[in-house]
């Protein structure tokens, strides 16, 4: 291994490091009065949920906006409105990744 092609190897493994821990930094904040491993459960659930919202249909959208889930990690999309308007940023967003590519 070169010292160019070592030196981006550390680039990336600490640009990963310092990812995991804004996450758990994060993560400690909103956890609460749950433990963190049950706190980042629910993120990932949650985000789960979020990311695979632009595949969702009709029926699902509904529940979810009727307040079918009530979110435990992102408390502040318990808002039907800041739900509504999370759900349009993410799709918009999927949208323009696909345009793009």
């Amino acid at each position: 291994m070169t010292e160019k092609e070592n030196g981006e190897y550390i680039d990336k493994l600490l640009e990963s490091c310092v990812k995991s821990l804004v996450n758990m930094i994060e993560i400690t904040k909103r956890k609460g009065s749950r433990s963190y491993s049950e706190s980042e459960t629910f993120k990932k659930i949650e985000d789960g949920i979020l990311d695979s919202i632009h595949n969702a249909n009709t029926h699902q959208l509904n529940v979810l906006l009727k307040g079918g889930y009530k979110f435990i990690y992102y408390t502040e999309l318990n808002n039907k409105e800041t739900l509504r308007l999370e759900i349009q940023r993410r799709i918009r967003e999927i949208k323009l990744n696909q345009l793009c590519n």
